[in-house]
């Protein structure tokens, strides 16, 4: 069950940095966007490396971590999102 999570994690790691990086409203300057691509990618990575792998074991506090990241930047997108849609139609 561990490694389903951490393989759903590092796919939804994959996708929301690149929506940030994809947005022309957020802003966060080079480093920001370099990290958040260095996420996508090496979540993107892993995953690649797991389909065409023979395996693989995750310790169960590597899964906290990432699950937990996970869900703290899908927390950030879905305040983003919120944020800009409230600017966008306020008068």
């Amino acid at each position: 069950m561990s490694q389903v999570i951490f393989l759903l994690s590092c796919v939804v790691l994959f996708i929301v940095p690149l929506m940030f990086v994809l947005n022309s409203v957020y802003q966060d300057g080079v480093v920001g966007r370099a990290s958040l691509l260095a996420i996508s990618f090496g979540a993107a990575a892993f995953v690649g490396e797991t389909a065409f792998g023979n395996g693989f074991y995750v310790p169960p506090i590597a899964v906290w971590i990432v699950a937990a990241c996970t869900v703290f930047l899908v927390w950030h997108l879905f305040r983003f999102h919120r944020r800009v849609l409230k600017e966008r139609s306020a008068p």
